[in-house]
């Protein structure tokens, strides 16, 4: 079972290795029909890969620093967020993306809320909703304050709930009112905030629990390190209610 392993991970490897990205790989996003899979790099691009021939079908040009972080809005329709401080909406079959540039500073944090509205977070310690409808934010916060960079966001898919982690290990739950939205949206905080031992850097949310990828340092660098912190994964369970 091993040697298997090992050999379809080398040949992965080796197929990245003459087709595939310049700089380091720092995104993965499966899409919807798991037949195709999109990846950010260092390199300023995003690939289009397909699984069966294990081949890059297509890149994707337009950021003009290293792709930070990605998500799926719907198929064929990659999310991603960069150290040029913005976010891009992709539309892979036309051949086009939108771009969304509201932050100061690296977007290092992007995640979908539902099938419109997506969150980005970054180094300017603001998190910001978007709608694809438009180029202003549906609504901004500022998480933390300055210096506290929002390092991670992940969403509950089809809701209006999401959680942030920024690099002095605090993670909030973070909530949007679709009632309000004619009035303009408001965020704001739907539970207590939690303390991790280390910078959170990223976010994965089930249906009972949510899971931290905790770090001594932040995912990109060591802008942020303190050796008395943890290297690990925090899990916190999750409950609902109405209202």
């Amino acid at each position: 079972m091993l040697t298997r392993t090992s050999t379809v991970c080398d040949r992965v490897y080796h197929v990245g290795l003459r087709h595939g990205h310049t700089g380091d790989t720092t995104a993965l996003v499966p899409d919807m029909d798991e037949e195709q899979f999109y990846s950010g790099s260092a390199d300023k691009s995003l690939k289009i890969w397909d699984v069966a021939s294990r081949r890059c079908m297509e890149t994707l040009l337009g950021h003009v620093g290293p792709v930070t972080s990605m998500d799926l809005l719907n198929k064929g329709r990659p999310l991603s967020g960069g150290a040029d401080k913005t976010v891009r909406f992709w539309k892979v079959d036309k051949g086009t993306h939108l771009m969304f540039a509201r932050h100061t500073y690296s977007v290092d944090a992007v995640c979908v809320a539902d099938q419109d509205r997506f969150v980005s977070g970054g180094q300017d310690g603001r998190i910001m909703l978007w709608s694809s409808a438009s180029k202003k934010p549906l609504a901004s916060v500022s998480s933390q304050g300055e210096g506290k960079w929002v390092a991670a966001l992940s969403a509950i898919k089809q809701g209006n709930v999401f959680f942030s982690g920024s690099v002095d290990g605090t993670l909030r739950c973070w909530r949007f009112s679709r009632e309000e939205e004619r009035k303009g949206l408001q965020l704001t905080e739907a539970a207590e905030s939690i303390s991790a031992p280390g910078c959170i850097n990223h976010i994965a949310v089930g249906k009972r629990f949510l899971a931290c990828a905790v770090g001594k340092e932040h995912k990109f660098g060591r802008w942020f390190y303190d050796k008395k912190e943890k290297n690990g994964v925090l899990l916190v369970p999750l409950s609902y209610k109405e209202g």
